[in-house]
């Protein structure tokens, strides 16, 4: 794979201390500085005193020499301001810059075009490296089992060889004999077989043919029976109905009858209810106060109905608050099994899919299937919990943290093996363990994936080394890194981490070519199925302080588990994730929540029950109610009563007198009823006979049926034993003669044994050959790939280097072009302002002459005066009035300058000179070579002078008449500064590396 690579350009400040520089290169000037001893001041001073009429002209001068002054740095000014135009002109000049940036954003763009088209051309070459490398890795597959069958068959035609002796070659041909023999004797079976077969297929075809016929005459005699029971049902009716008559008249007869007794009875009640109405009306005056009585307990039990109610509904609350808390409950772990990372495999994404993508086939649908994977699964889904879980740093995890994060991976990659259909992974205590060491050795070793494009071999395999595991080579890790995976500090930061790592090996694997998507996937173990040894492959998952995730997968295959090793392949974990602890609970809250629901509804049951109760005694009170109202009406109505009673007694006399007629004619009408059904009844006597003739001739045909079936039974029996019979004859002879053709062929390969031994010996050697050539031509074709990924790598570093090359040539550009554009738009207006200035500088010099003029003659007044005191200070001291004006030595006269020492300094490049000479009016100025650097100051030898720190005035010295402005002592510093810096931080970086 190709591995980002981060470059931090970063630019190296410099600081430059200069040279101080004063009016001209390394001077220094102090403009009027005056040193006089404390005698000849004095002196000086008190002779001033003394000419009165000097004091006058000295003033003079004073004015004069202030106005000069003035009128100097008029001229000064203007000069300063002529020069600052004519260099902002002579900046225009550097137009020529802007060219050569221009030619050098060219040349850049020039190269970066050049660099790009060779990234291009080697990407174009490594691609066909990679597509040559698989397909010589294709080619040496097939070689190699084309090498491991002509080896097969070689070694069965040297054992063939070793077998054909003459022994072996008799003993076959007496075998051949023998089974010769049998083929006969199997043959004679299967024709007596077939003969057994044919006679019990013409028995079953005779009792096909009786069964049918007795089965026919069955059913015929059925019919007949059935049509005769529907006569006798007839008659039967017939003789019913008319016995329903005979027995309506008798209950006619039977009713008048009663109706004579039953008016006679009326008569006699009629009379005891008049006498009983009579005594009622009393009574009924009893029962209203009685009814008033129960109305008041009524009401009593209403009240006490409607407390039970208040109960029951109190019970009902506490236990919906339950059952609303249990489903609280329910719906929060369902939002965790909700939150619980998947991974979905896109419809159609197969193992045959993943085979051909790694093979160059179907290239595009394998990509796109994997793309849409990637996006199906781009989201990891948090989890308050896992923010909880902290740690301090990765390597700084406890065990159960460990295990926690290797069944988190563990379960995504069952859920993809789980839709390939591939075996899923296990977790042990040696496979985790194994995941940690390897995390802490890439930290030891600081070994960085971005910087070393590659595993830690040798710490892995050191480490497989001291389980007694295959430490040849590197056959446990897949590994992946990510520039933003660094400084986690809880297991949900670690569990996106993981998700990421393995979304990028199975959806976005293509720069490793897939390899890392086999291998989570559980493609890979298919591919190495044949070994009888492998049946499971423990896993782990560690993360080490630089963020780097380490996977690592230990088989337990006879190549990886050498003998004696101490690998600890005890299953522990769960690598099927907690989605099953999660179901569990809530099935256990679903089972809760039912019990509660039953709980609730039993307390609506008793709620429901009061209120049917409460209802009731509602009900009974307003019974009560409709008791005692319905006895005050009784107590009239009773009255009523002994009237109707009478009339009643009158009708039951009448009745007695009708239905005794009635009973007479019913009585005519029964003997002629009875007749008839004397005739019905004999008639229906022969029906029964007759029906029980045809049914008794039914039973014997039913035997005659009974047994044809069971004949039919036996011959199916019969035939299906021949069948079986035959088939094993021939299943014998079958045998038989593949046996006897065996035979054959091992007789002939071993009478045929050398020719057969030196073709396979011919075959296995031309299978070397080309096993060697295949080999060959992989070899070479992974070489060339190495070589094409190490340009392809160097010509991307040489077109970031000329992209950032072309960016800071624009830029210096764009800086350029905006200086001279500023320039420009200076130069217009310094014109303007140069011959404003040149104007103001011609009336300053005609001012300064002028003035010069007025000082020259007040100087002549005053001179006389003072050249005398001035002689008699110079006989006096070696010091003297010293005047530094300009830093130029307008005599020829020379003096000696006062001392000048350094008095205090931390740099260790400065030193001071004295000047050389002066004049009463003019000296040369101090030189000072070197740098400052910090605090440094220097101090004059006169008595009352001192010079203070850099950047004031000197201060205390005498001074002369001249303007204050030219008193100060000039000291600069000269800085040079450049600090560069020029950063190009690469976005997040992903690598992973198996």
């Amino acid at each position: 794979m190709n591995k980002n690579a981060k470059r931090i350009a970063l630019g190296l400040a410099t600081v430059s201390a200069g040279v101080m520089t004063y009016s001209g290169a390394g001077t220094i000037h102090a403009d009027t500085v005056k040193a006089m001893t404390d005698t000849a001041t004095t002196q000086a001073n008190q002779d001033v005193e003394q000419a009165s009429n000097v004091v006058k002209n000295r003033t003079k001068v004073a004015n004069s020499q202030s106005n000069v002054t003035n009128k100097q740095q008029k001229v000064d000014a203007s000069q300063s301001a002529v020069k600052d135009a004519q260099d902002k002109l002579d900046n225009t000049q550097k137009n020529t810059d802007v060219k050569t940036a221009q030619q050098i954003v060219k040349d850049a763009q020039s190269k970066q075009s050049d660099a790009q088209k060779d990234v291009d051309q080697a990407q174009t070459e490594e691609q066909a490296a990679q597509m040559n490398v698989n397909n010589s890795k294709t080619s040496l597959d097939q070689a190699q089992q084309a090498q491991a069958d002509a080896q097969t068959k070689q070694e069965q035609a040297e054992a063939n060889a070793q077998k054909a002796t003459p022994e072996n070659i008799q003993k076959t041909k007496d075998d051949i004999q023998k089974v010769n023999n049998k083929v006969a004797s199997d043959t004679s079976d299967v024709q007596s077989a077939e003969q057994n077969y044919n006679s019990a297929k013409q028995a079953q075809n005779t009792a096909q043919t009786n069964n049918d016929k007795a089965q026919n005459e069955l059913k015929n005699g059925q019919n007949q029976v059935a049509d005769a029971n529907n006569h006798v049902e007839q008659q039967s009716k017939a003789a019913s109905d008319e016995k329903k008559a005979v027995s309506d008249t008798q209950a006619s007869i039977k009713e008048n009858q009663d109706k004579v007794q039953k008016a006679k009875t009326q008569e006699v009640q009629a009379q005891k209810n008049i006498d009983s109405t009579k005594s009622s009306i009393s009574s009924t005056q009893n029962d209203q106060a009685s009814k008033q009585s129960a109305l008041n307990k009524a009401k009593v039990e209403t009240n006490t109905a409607n407390d039970s109610l208040n109960a029951a509904k109190n019970t009902e609350q506490a236990y919906q608050e339950q059952v609303d808390q249990t489903k609280a409950e329910l719906q929060a772990q369902q939002a965790n099994l909700a939150a619980h990372n998947t991974i979905t495999l896109p419809k159609g994404l197969t193992n045959k899919v993943l085979d051909d993508l790694m093979a160059g086939k179907n290239v595009t649908l394998g990509q796109n299937l994997l793309a849409e994977g990637g996006k199906l699964n781009s989201a990891y889904k948090p989890n308050s919990f896992d923010k909880k879980n902290t740690f301090k740093s990765p390597s700084d995890m406890s065990f159960s943290q460990r295990m926690e994060l290797t069944e988190f991976v563990a379960d995504l990659l069952n859920q993809i093996r789980t839709q390939l259909g591939n075996a899923p992974i296990v977790i042990s205590n040696g496979s985790i363990d194994f995941a940690h060491k390897v995390a802490d050795r890439y930290q030891s070793d600081n070994w960085d994936l971005f910087k070393k494009n590659d595993h830690d071999v040798k710490g892995i395999t050191d480490i497989a080394g001291s389980y007694g595991l295959n430490s040849k080579d590197q056959y446990y890790e897949n590994l992946y890194a990510d520039s933003w995976d660094s400084g986690m500090t809880n297991m949900d930061q670690a569990k996106a981490a993981a998700y990421d790592a393995v979304l990028s090996m199975m959806f976005y694997d293509k720069d490793s070519g897939y390899f890392h998507t086999v291998s989570i996937d559980g493609y890979d173990d298919l591919k190495i199925g044949n070994d009888p040894t492998f049946t499971k492959t423990y896993f782990g998952a560690s993360i080490d302080n630089m963020g780097q995730i380490h996977f690592i997968s230990v088989d337990n295959s006879k190549f990886i588990m050498q003998t004696g090793n101490t690998f600890d392949s005890k299953e522990v974990g769960n690598p099927n994730g907690d989605v099953a602890t999660i179901k569990a609970t809530i099935q256990t809250l679903n089972t809760k929540l039912e019990d509660q629901n039953t709980s609730l509804n039993d307390a609506i049951a008793e709620v429901n029950k009061a209120m049917d109760n409460l209802n009731a005694k509602k009900a009974n009170e307003v019974a009560a109610q409709a008791a005692l109202s319905n006895t005050e009406a009784t107590l009239a109505q009773q009255k009523s009563l002994l009237n109707s009673y009478q009339n009643q007694l009158e009708n039951a006399q009448k009745a007695e007198n009708d239905a005794t007629v009635n009973v007479q004619s019913y009585s005519n009408l029964l003997s002629i009823q009875q007749d008839k059904l004397s005739d019905t009844t004999a008639n229906l006597e022969q029906l029964k006979t007759d029906l029980a003739q045809q049914q008794a001739k039914v039973q014997a045909l039913q035997v005659t049926a009974d047994k044809a079936s069971n004949n039919l039974k036996q011959a199916n029996k019969k035939l299906t034993e021949s069948q079986k019979a035959l088939t094993k004859s021939e299943q014998a002879l079958s045998e038989a003669k593949a046996n006897l053709a065996e035979l054959q062929k091992q007789l002939n390969n071993y009478e045929n044994a050398p020719e057969l031994l030196n073709q396979a010996q011919s075959n296995l050697d031309r299978a070397k050959q080309v096993m060697k050539s295949k080999s060959d031509a992989f070899d070479s074709a992974k070489a060339t790939l190495a070589a094409s990924k190490h340009v392809l790598m160097i010509r991307e570093m040489v077109l970031s280097n000329a992209k950032n090359v072309l960016a800071t040539a624009k830029q210096d550009l764009a800086t350029k072009l905006a200086a001279v554009k500023e320039a420009e738009n200076d130069l217009a207006k310094a014109k303007d302002t140069l011959s404003q200035d040149q104007k103001k500088l011609a009336v300053a010099q005609t001012e300064y002459k002028t003035a010069q003029d007025n000082l020259t003659k007040a100087r002549a007044v005053a001179q006389r005066f003072l050249a005398k005191h001035q002689n008699d200070a110079k006989s006096t001291s070696n010091q003297s009035n010293v005047v530094l004006h300009g830093g130029e030595n307008k005599s020829n006269t020379v003096v000696t300058m006062p001392t000048v020492k350094t008095a205090n300094t931390k740099s260790n490049h400065m030193s001071l000179s004295t000047a050389v000479s002066y004049h009463k009016d003019n000296a040369t100025a101090m030189r000072v070579v070197g740098g400052f650097n910090q605090k440094n100051y220097v101090q004059l030898s006169s008595p009352k002078g001192s010079a203070k720190t850099v950047g004031q005035s000197a201060n205390g010295l005498p001074k002369t008449d001249e303007d204050a402005a030219n008193n100060n002592t000039l000291i600069g510093l000269g800085i040079l500064g450049a600090v560069c810096a020029t950063m190009f931080l690469v976005p997040r970086r992903k690598s992973t590396i198996r």
